[in-house]
């Protein structure tokens, strides 16, 4: 047992271990620890040390508590048996439930052993799965141990799938949880009432970077992959409630349902479905109960357990598993992630409400915004953009101005701004000193004609940090004290106030100062600033006399800072009155799409027009290709589509540049597109300079921008945003989910050391930031989880209308166990067949069968089609809309008296011809822009019989080859069969 422990879970002798005996008849007459907490301890396991005391006393217990159905078990977390006790864990271990599957867990545990150098300690349960255990050199902290053992387990499955080993399912998903118990060896099982018994020994502690399981590396994983699947599910799972589903109730609730059921594959008796159509019932089953999940499964046409279309079959199956009413949104929400992850399922888009609702509705325009500011007093704007929200913020505060006559105090205005690239426009319309403006000559000024001595402007960073600033007192004036903060300048502290103080961009100011990185070369070089700024921002709030809050996504992190300093404009919020929209959004989430239409566009621009505005969340770098959506993978993909095409860059290396500066001033001519990354995209001027369809790329640049740090805003004025909106993003500096306070803790941690003497990490001023922190990462990780949906929320409160482009898509390629690609062996079935891919398959035998006129036919049919796809392409060709081009290239070509059922040598003079007429130059740019075809063609150097294989396959067809003749002299044949004949 000792020897177990240590090799198994990390524990060396004299460790106390909690060991227990768990289960019992039912599952419901709970544990026996083999001892006890007191309640005032916290209750549950006390951990014990174990000898041969502690021996005797398990082996004496081990018979009669498996009479009550109790096993032998441990617990591998170090502390006790709950997750508030344990601290850290070493073990990392994995169980695969198959029946009759040991050699190939063996297989796989020793393909894993292969692949990092190391060797499980093996433990036979008796049971079904085998257990395999690894202990780590270092400790696992308690919060960091599920996102470490999920990573695991992916990496155990990656390896059985490199290895070609067919695992229908993965390890056991309650192995992520560090209260998890598992068998010890000598442990008796008890349906088979074998002894568990070790197997193989492993070789002592491995380092956890050697198993690709650094902190780093997991924690960047779960952001990309397990973050974004249970956000999703918590959100889903809170439109499942009050009986309803993902927001319907109802016919509509069932409908969706029904929906959802069609999406999962009907159980086929013998075909290794059982597994998956059991999630789908069981789900189903424990949230609707058995009579409701039986009738949604039987209108989505599924069979019940013995493979017969009953419902009565369906209610018996359905009844096997227990009612959860009171976790029935849970499961729900579980089922609508599993499905659309697993299975493809279109779910309907959610009603989100991540903006504020209107306490009060003015009209939007910059009168009707100052005349209720002026006569109701100031307040929450989350006016959307376009309506004046600026202008009247300004236009107020000239009126308090004007009647500041008799007041006890002078009158003063500060304006709060997220960054300094929109100080010099807001300066100027308030006629305020720009703070945070530069000398130099190259930036903003600090002062312009008409400049008042009462008003500034300031971004985030020189608020609170003085050497952010590059001014001196003459520039703050009043404003140059000490204050409480311990910072200058700060409109807060000793007798120093701002009468007026306007936080534009409320959200994007808070997204920055609490969400933003810290470290060298970020925006916070170090946390100590951060929280400088911090505290001045809510001192700066406390003090001031009326505070004007504007941002069109406004939502409760922004409403709670306000409330918890104390001040009453949190409760008054205006809006404007809904209206029709004016502005389209064309979006798509696929982004060979999104590529085709720039290209689409900036093929058919003519000379007169305005050059086309591209805006990419990435520079790139040279020669890596065309594919992504870098600025240089854009920019060489426009040059290849369109010869002589005259593209710019603008981005972090090349924005000083003197042609950049020309184009960012408005000076346009020569460029027919412009590529901007977000470093520059904000000092663009979109207004008559560039066309009206602007493009954007991208989480971080997109129109709404939800992602905070360096995103403009700008786009919001083009009638036309071309968006290409991922499913789901994720960002390296948000913390993982349940983690904020972790994160906040270390980072006031290492604050407090730098700010020496600057007490930065106490006071309520920093447990009310600490709060909405909290809040500000929950809903901006939720909304990277669920990006897609949110950004067509925001759009849509932003006054877009939003349409997808709707994408012609290759066929679905076959996926064995794990997800490994196959082969097809049959053609698919003609029915299958959407109509771009029936009309080529049908054209092409048609063609075999001498049908010249009904080939004619086909080509005007294709011809249409190629149009008709063209006119909902945000009004552009398309260049992937061309399936006439390519219907014209096979037939040229001659594929189709390839695929006369006669079987032809690789040399044969027909498919010489056919491979060389599909690999000239002109064919593979017809191909490549066919992104609906996936054709991946190899070039003139493939063999033919594999370039004519590669195309059939794309329309649905197969490759058959067959060796014939007599031994020593065969030959292989080829015949080439597309849907609908075999």
């Amino acid at each position: 047992m000792p020897r177990f422990l240590e090799l198994a879970a990390g524990f060396r002798g004299g460790d106390p271990v909690v060991v227990t005996f768990y289960g019992g008849k039912d599952g419901s007459s709970g544990s026996h620890h083999l001892r006890w907490r007191g309640h005032a301890e916290g209750g549950g396991a006390l951990p014990v040390v174990w000898d041969e005391a502690l021996r005797q006393e398990v082996e004496e217990r081990l018979l009669p508590e498996l009479e009550e159905d109790r096993q032998l078990g441990f617990v591998a977390g170090v502390g006790g048996s709950k997750k508030a006790q344990i601290t850290h864990l070493y073990g990392l271990r994995a169980e695969i439930d198959l029946e009759d599957s040991h050699e190939l867990q063996r297989q796989v545990y020793a393909a894993v052993e292969e692949r990092y150098g190391i060797r499980f300690t093996l433990l036979d349960t008796g049971g079904k799965s085998l257990h395999a255990w690894i202990a780590s050199s270092t400790a696992i902290p308690v919060e960091q141990y599920s996102y470490t053992s999920k990573r695991w387990h992916a990496l155990i499955v990656e390896t059985a799938q490199k290895a070609g080993l067919d695992l229908p399912k993965g390890p056991d998903n309650a192995c992520h949880g560090p209260t998890q118990v598992m068998r010890l060896p000598g442990a008796v099982h008890k349906k088979s009432r074998k002894v568990a018994e070790v197997i193989q020994w492993g070789e002592g502690p491995v380092a956890l970077e050697a198993l690709a399981l650094a902190w780093s590396e997991v924690e960047e994983w779960a952001k990309r992959t397990e973050v974004p699947k249970t956000v999703a599910k918590q959100a889903f799972a809170r439109k499942c409630e009050a009986g309803q589903f993902l927001g319907r109730s109802g016919d509509a609730r069932i409908d969706e349902l029904v929906s959802l059921a069609r999406a999962v594959p009907i159980r086929v008796p013998g075909g290794g479905t059982y597994d998956t159509v059991l999630k789908l019932v069981g789900a189903l089953s424990r949230a609707l109960g058995a009579e409701e999940a039986a009738q949604v499964l039987h209108r989505a046409g599924h069979l019940d357990k013995e493979g017969r279309p009953s419902l009565e079959g369906l209610r018996q199956w359905c009844g096997t598993f227990d009612s959860d009413p009171e976790g029935a949104a849970d499961h729900l929400g579980w089922l609508a992630v599993w499905a659309e992850r697993e299975h493809g399922w279109h779910r309907p888009a959610l009603g989100l409400e991540g903006v504020l609702q209107p306490s009060e509705l003015v009209a939007p325009n910059s009168e009707a915004i100052s005349e209720a500011l002026f006569s109701g007093g100031p307040g929450l704007l989350v006016c959307r953009t376009g309506t004046g929200k600026s202008e009247g913020a300004f236009a107020y505060v000239n009126r308090l101005d004007e009647n500041w006559a008799g007041a006890a105090r002078e009158f003063s205005a500060v304006m709060i701004t997220p960054r300094r690239t929109i100080n010099s426009q807001s300066a100027q319309k308030l006629r305020a000193v720009n703070v945070s403006g530069r000398l130099t000559g190259k930036g903003d000024p600090f002062r312009q004609p008409g400049t008042q001595p009462n008003r500034y402007v300031c971004c985030l960073q020189s608020l609170g940090n003085p050497d952010k600033q590059n001014g001196h007192a003459a520039f703050w004036g009043e404003y140059q004290s000490l204050g409480d903060a311990g910072s200058t300048p700060v409109p807060t502290g000793r007798g120093v106030m701002a009468a007026v103080l306007i936080l534009d961009e409320f959200r994007q100011i808070l997204t920055d100062l609490l969400l933003s990185p810290s470290g060298p070369k970020t925006l916070w070089e170090e946390p100590a600033k951060r929280w400088r700024s911090g505290i001045a921002l809510v001192r700066s709030i406390a003090h001031a006399g009326v505070v004007l809050a504007m941002d069109a996504q406004a939502g409760v992190p922004e409403q709670e800072l306000l409330r918890g300093i104390g001040r009453v404009e949190a409760a008054r919020v205006l809006g404007c009155p809904t209206v029709a929209p004016s502005r389209t959004m064309c979006w798509t989430s696929d982004q060979n799409r999104w590529r085709d239409c720039l290209l689409g566009h900036a093929k058919t621009r003519s000379a007169t027009d305005r050059p086309l505005l591209v805006v990419t969340g990435a520079k790139g770098k040279e020669g890596k290709g065309q594919r992504g959506l870098s600025a240089r993978a854009l920019r060489d993909a426009l040059l290849e589509a369109v010869p002589g095409v005259r593209v710019l860059i603008i981005d972090a290396e090349s924005k000083d540049i003197k042609a950049a500066q020309q184009v960012l001033r408005g000076e346009v001519e020569g460029w027919d597109v412009v590529i901007c990354t977000p470093v520059a995209q904000s000092g663009v001027s979109w207004v008559s300079a560039f066309a009206e369809t602007v493009f954007v790329a991208g989480g971080r640049t997109l129109p709404p921008n939800i992602c905070g740090g360096q995103a403009g805003r700008r786009e919001r004025t083009a009638t036309t945003c071309v968006a290409y909106v991922p499913k789901t993003e994720w960002d390296r500096s948000l913390p993982l989910y349940d983690q904020e306070e972790d994160k906040i803790r270390a980072e006031l941690r290492k604050a407090r050391e730098q700010a020496g003497d600057l007490a930065i990490a106490h006071g309520w001023e920093i447990v009310l930031l600490e709060r909405v922190f909290v809040l500000a990462a929950r809903r901006q990780i939720e909304e990277l989880a669920l990006f897609r949906d949110y950004t067509l929320h925001y759009a849509a409160v932003d006054g877009w209308a939003t349409e997808e482009l709707a994408p012609v898509k290759p066929l679905p390629r076959l996926k064995g166990s794990g997800g490994v690609r196959e082969k097809r062996t049959e053609p698919v079935p003609y029915g299958e067949l959407d109509q771009w891919h029936e009309l080529l398959v049908r054209s092409l035998r048609l063609q075999a069968n001498g049908a010249v006129c009904e080939v004619a036919q086909a080509q005007a049919e294709a011809l249409a089609e190629s149009n008709q796809a063209k006119v909902g392409s945000a009004g552009a060709d398309l260049l992937s809309a061309n399936l006439s081009e390519v219907l014209e290239l096979l037939l040229s070509a001659g594929l189709g008296r390839l695929c006369d059922g006669e079987r032809r040598a690789g040399d044969h003079e027909l498919v010489r011809a056919v491979a060389e007429a599909l690999q000239i130059p002109e064919a593979a740019r017809v191909l490549r822009n066919a992104v609906w075809l996936q054709v991946d063609l190899k070039g003139t150097g493939a063999k033919p019989a594999r370039t004519i294989g590669t195309v059939v396959r794309s329309l649905g067809g197969v490759s058959d080859a067959k060796k014939v003749g007599p031994r020593g002299a065969q030959q292989q044949l080829y015949r080439w069969v597309l849907p609908g004949e075999r």
